[in-house]
């Protein structure tokens, strides 16, 4: 029996869902994203007290670092792309994230880009899925909506390509049931004091300007019947996310080829659309374009394991 598909079908559904939590909900992104991790930490320090099983290489833990750092600064900006325009809109030009990924990845492993040079077919259909991507792209001009997506999320998909690496480098260091936990527990951390430093310097700015803080005033943290919706969305997306990370992990655990999962992880948009067809909204944005570098990415991955 194939353990791997359904763990990554459920993780495609689960980022699907931490997205659409955000959409749906519309709370203020940094106190969501900041509740979220609270949430999170707890349940994983609830799992870290009862497990004896700790990586003890300290690399490990300074990529785990970094990577959270950049994914923190990534999820802001999606969420708060999610909150003025849609979860649909990101999920479809998310897939330019693992062209950014690819070509980082190469970077640092030469060889690999030799090996895809070899078979004229391989990196001929390579070539052809990024003029793809490149056009469909160029299309996305026409919707204002999509194209101005697009450009916003470009620096959080170089950030998450920076990050996908480090993961990778890290958990290669130690065994995988070994580096989840704490691998999801060093980012909730470092998340949380990256969120709560940005409040504090909003509070500050809001302070010296004589605003009162969206943040840390009684309406937002103290005020249960203006707090609580914030609390809700929060949960949501801290159970997405812990059911998302490890159900990943461990299927790139049992595949051969990590590719595997992401190409599955690509139908994110379509769970999202489904979602949309199903409560009857209209979504917004150039489908055609954001499919078509859905469409092209899938086969660029599909190129490089020919």
């Amino acid at each position: 029996m194939v353990y791997w598909l359904p763990l990554a079908i459920w993780a495609s559904w689960s980022q699907a869902g931490y997205f659409l939590t955000s959409e749906i909900f519309k709370q203020p992104v940094n106190l969501t994203l900041w509740c979220s991790r609270v949430i999170s930490l707890s349940v994983l320090l609830l799992l870290l007290a009862g497990s004896s099983n700790y990586p003890h290489d300290q690399e490990f833990y300074w990529l785990v670092i970094i990577g959270a750092f950049l994914i923190t600064l990534a999820d802001l900006i999606k969420i708060n792309l999610c909150l003025t325009k849609s979860a649909g809109l990101l999920s479809r030009l998310s897939p330019v994230e693992v062209i950014f990924t690819f070509f980082l990845w190469t970077a640092i492993n030469p060889a690999l880009f030799q090996y895809y040079c070899q078979n004229p077919l391989r990196i001929g259909l390579m070539v052809l899925a990024l003029l793809g991507c490149l056009g469909f792209s160029l299309r996305l001009k026409r919707c204002a909506l999509s194209f101005s997506g697009l450009i916003q999320l470009l620096p959080a998909f170089g950030l998450m390509a920076v990050a996908i690496v480090l993961g990778k480098l890290a958990i290669q260091r130690v065994p995988v049931d070994e580096a989840i936990v704490p691998y999801m527990t060093v980012q909730s951390v470092t998340g949380l004091l990256l969120y709560s430093g940005i409040a504090v310097t909003r509070y500050l700015a809001d302070q010296k300007n004589g605003v009162n803080s969206a943040f840390l005033s009684t309406q937002s943290l103290l005020n249960p019947s203006v707090n609580w919706r914030c609390w809700q969305a929060a949960g949501l997306m801290a159970l997405c996310w812990l059911m998302a990370v490890p159900c990943k992990w461990i299927a790139i655990q049992q595949v051969e080829n990590p590719s595997y999962i992401t190409m599955i992880g690509l139908s994110e948009p379509l769970w999202i659309l489904l979602f949309y067809k199903m409560t009857g909204k209209r979504e917004p944005g150039d489908l055609k374009s954001s499919f078509g570098i859905l469409a092209c990415v899938v086969v660029f991955l599909i190129a490089t394991q020919l």
